[in-house]
């Protein structure tokens, strides 16, 4: 309901509004908040959900599994270099954006595929292909923005952009706890008829092999593992709608806007 009045009012001041409808309207700045709002949802589902992978399936510990996520988190601030670095010399953002989706898209499919015995340099390299197009593409977006809009408009849309991000990290990582919460209790009641779930559930990703007896801890790291795949098909489809707002981005040059 506060996003509705706040719309209202925003379509009724118009340019005396917080967040002029024009700013909004313009097609590279409502392409860029889409691409954001999808696209920094997916990475987050990631970086949240697949150290929780490596605790419940591989049964590392927490520090281990922070560790293990490293090739996402150095495959951003690399990657973000790399498109700074291009969009500096070719003066276009729209190409790392589209590229940064594609690859953001196709790592997040590769991860679906992960099971229980899958080798390091699967869930190695499909987290560095997820990092590369974070960097290449994300921080594009915002690039965009201050491409596109008049300078007395760019700090409202900046900060239209940095808002869209992080209320997308926040709505999807909670729909992806429900997805892996839905389907946990669904699947871990077909599988083990003898186990509660409800225990299982509260103990988490650490303490999971704490409370499962040897007889059936295979079955559950199944269970727990296609669980936490699902979640990451959360991450497949945010990309897919980031590829197709990439898509409709105008090709602007820096440039030529600095000129």
């Amino acid at each position: 309901m506060m996003i509705v009045g706040f719309t209202i009012i925003q379509l009724w001041k118009q340019d005396k509004a917080t967040v002029p409808p024009r700013i909004i309207k313009q097609r590279s700045v409502a392409c860029s908040v889409c691409y954001v709002f999808h696209a920094g949802g997916a990475v987050n589902i990631f970086e949240y959900y697949l150290p929780i992978w490596f605790q419940a399936i591989q049964g590392v510990s927490a520090f281990d599994s922070g560790e293990r996520i490293l090739p996402i988190t150095l495959g951003t601030a690399l990657f973000s270099f790399v498109s700074g670095f291009g969009v500096s010399r070719t003066g276009y953002y729209t190409p790392f954006m589209i590229l940064g989706a594609a690859l953001i898209l196709m790592g997040a499919s590769l991860t679906t595929t992960w099971k229980p015995e899958s080798l390091p340099s699967q869930w190695i390299g499909y987290q560095v292909i997820i990092g590369a197009g974070a960097g290449l593409g994300i921080q594009q977006a915002h690039t965009a923005a201050q491409t596109v809009l008049a300078s007395t408009d760019v700090p409202t849309g900046a900060v239209v952009l940095i808002f869209a991000q992080i209320l997308g990290g926040s709505l999807w990582l909670s729909v992806a706890q429900n997805v892996l919460t839905s389907q946990l209790v669904k699947d871990l009641k077909d599988a083990v008829l003898d186990l509660n779930t409800e225990i299982i559930l509260n103990a988490g990703a650490t303490g999971l092999r704490d409370v499962v007896g040897l007889q059936y801890l295979d079955v559950v790291l199944e269970v727990y593992n296609y669980a936490l795949t699902r979640t990451f098909i959360c991450g497949v489809a945010l990309a897919s709608v980031a590829l197709i707002a990439s898509v409709g981005m105008e090709w602007k040059s820096i440039k030529k806007a600095s000129n």
